[in-house]
């Protein structure tokens, strides 16, 4: 029998203290975990979408099914995309200091 494998040293994330901060630096501070986790869902649909293209065996509904998981996923990351351009355009042209200490 095989000794239990110790996962807690190989993955360490502190997630920073939120506690008596105002809804602005809330969102300032976990920002680029948002960003994170929505790259990760969207490479996980492009990868499912794929996957069920791969295995629909030449069935209509299930090509359609991926093609659509895989749209909505690409929407959805241009979507999230443009609206941090977006926000950040707007930041430096206003000269904002803060928008743009958030997105660099």
């Amino acid at each position: 029998m095989q000794p239990p494998i110790d996962f807690s040293s190989l993955i360490q994330v502190t997630l920073p203290k939120l506690a008596g901060k105002n809804i602005g630096e809330i969102i300032t501070t976990l920002l680029p975990y948002i960003f994170r986790i929505v790259s990760f869902i969207l490479l996980f649909l492009l990868v499912l979408g794929g996957y069920e293209i791969l295995t629909s065996q030449g069935d209509p509904k299930k090509v359609a099914s991926g093609n659509q998981r895989i749209l909505y996923a690409v929407i959805g990351f241009v979507i999230m995309l443009t609206s941090f351009l977006l926000v950040r355009t707007i930041g430096r042209i206003l000269n904002i200091k803060q928008i743009i200490g958030i997105f660099g």
